[in-house]
């Protein structure tokens, strides 16, 4: 007969596995660009209808405060919405260890972010121009569910449930542009409101996340593991100082416009901005679905194939975004928003460089990143923050898309480097037209 730890460790793997797909990797990436499709459809429903309700000015203001929210919560995370599929996908029986660690984090972390954030601006009111208290209070009651959302979906991706990954974020984007709907059609709406129902929106994702893995959470696995917040976190050490700095690129560069150029302005870039952040969903769910897989593969890396087949079809997408945005975005976002096509124009050569960049992180992630690549990070990132300050006045908003394609293009090349050096050279890493359509079929091959 078996142990009651023994029987309790077979009950507690059959609980935390999910049940078998059948799917392919293929056909996961489908699902997860189709939910993510849907996300971005309705988020630019909400960026559309927040656009032409509030003008370029409200606008910039709703931008600054979403973009404070999303810096937070990137600030929040640590790099545990990397290493928790990480260790979800190789230590099934620690799933529901790893859900309870993550939660008791996100607590902790979620009140040192808000705190701070209140200290910062009692100290400096001027640090948010157009964000004053009520909205600010609005943004900061978002982080704890926006973190620790963030932090579960991890283990959804983990234990590669395509669906129930896609349905969080689906739920908060579709929840936040009906409910603008509706109230826009019951009353006047102001920049408060709309903050508001986007805050909303992220306790609706926590809530599909925890109904998601009710099962796991209610199950009689261990709710805590010795040093397993400590691996955790180990883990996303090095991630973690490269998604920060990734993100901060993008997010950063958009409140330096509005500190030192304006809400217009920065209302006007938050669109150049937003393109670029539906279209890299591309790549980075090719990456984020490799994760899991690599993490349990036996020669954890993204081979040259892959990389050469990513590139080229993400540089078309790229091409093609092009005169797309001159056309749609007038049409989409009213004339006002006419000069956004120009700065998503320069902003194209940053596009393609970070969905790049999205791919090869993961790579980098399960073969452990290396040092110098963190410090291409933080010199691109310091670039950014330096030109912009400097060039931003007298320039204009224009600076600020050609300053980003730059940096990212900086931290490409350092990483396409040590990538190349790692599989023979950049030879390697020529794009085969031929090998394209061979590289798709076996990714969606049974």
């Amino acid at each position: 007969m078996r142990s009651d730890e023994e029987e309790l460790a077979s009950v507690s793997v059959a609980a935390a596995k999910p049940l078998p797909t059948g799917r392919t990797y293929g056909m996961d990436v489908v699902i997860t660009v189709g939910g993510k499709g849907v996300f971005v459809v309705f988020s630019g429903l909400l960026v559309v209808l927040s656009a032409r309700i509030l003008g370029p000015e409200g606008q910039g203001v709703f931008a600054v405060a979403v973009s404070l929210l999303m810096v937070l919560v990137q600030m929040g995370s640590l790099g545990l919405a990397i290493s928790a599929p990480f260790y979800t996908a190789r230590e099934p029986s620690l799933q529901r260890a790893i859900a309870f660690t993550l939660l008791r984090i996100a607590i902790i972390v979620s009140l040192v972010l808000c705190v701070g954030t209140i200290g910062i601006k009692a100290l400096a009111p001027g640090t948010l121009p157009g964000v004053g208290w009520g909205l600010l209070t609005i943004t900061l009651g978002a982080v704890p569910a926006a973190i620790a959302a963030l932090y579960l979906q991890g283990v959804l991706l983990g234990q590669q449930r395509a669906i129930p990954f896609n349905l969080m974020e689906i739920a908060q984007a579709v929840s936040t542009v009906l409910a603008l709907v509706v109230l826009t059609a019951v009353r006047d709406v102001d920049v408060a409101d709309v903050v508001l129902l986007t805050a909303a929106g992220r306790y609706v994702s926590l809530f599909v996340a925890l109904f998601a893995l009710r099962h796991l959470l209610l199950s009689r696995m261990p709710g805590s593991a010795d040093g397993l917040a400590r691996r955790l976190l180990d883990r996303g050490r090095r991630i973690y100082i490269v998604t920060f700095l990734s993100f901060a690129l993008i997010r950063l560069d958009l409140l330096l416009v509005n500190a030192l150029l304006g809400s217009r302005d920065a209302g006007l870039y938050s669109i150049a901005s937003y393109v670029t952040e539906a279209l890299i969903v591309i790549p980075a769910v090719v990456g984020s679905m490799l994760l899991p897989r690599l993490a349990k593969s036996a020669e954890p890396r993204l081979s040259p194939e892959a990389f050469r087949v990513i590139a080229v079809v993400w540089g078309g997408i790229c091409l093609i975004s092009l005169p797309m945005a001159y056309i749609g975005l007038p049409i989409v976002f009213g004339t006002e928003f006419r000069d956004s096509a120009g700065l998503y124009a320069w902003l194209v050569l940053g596009t393609f460089c970070v969905g790049l960049l999205s791919t090869l992180v993961v790579h980098f992630v399960v073969s452990d990143y290396p040092r110098e690549l963190l410090v291409a990070w933080g010199i691109g990132l310091a670039l950014n923050v330096l030109l912009n300050l400097v060039l931003l006045r007298p320039l204009g908003v224009t600076a600020a898309p050609i300053i980003s394609s730059v940096s990212y293009a900086f931290v490409l090349g350092w990483h396409l480097k040590v990538y190349a050096h790692a599989n023979g050279g950049y030879r390697a890493l020529r794009p085969q037209p031929s090998e394209i359509l061979v590289t798709l079929r076996a990714a969606f091959g049974r």
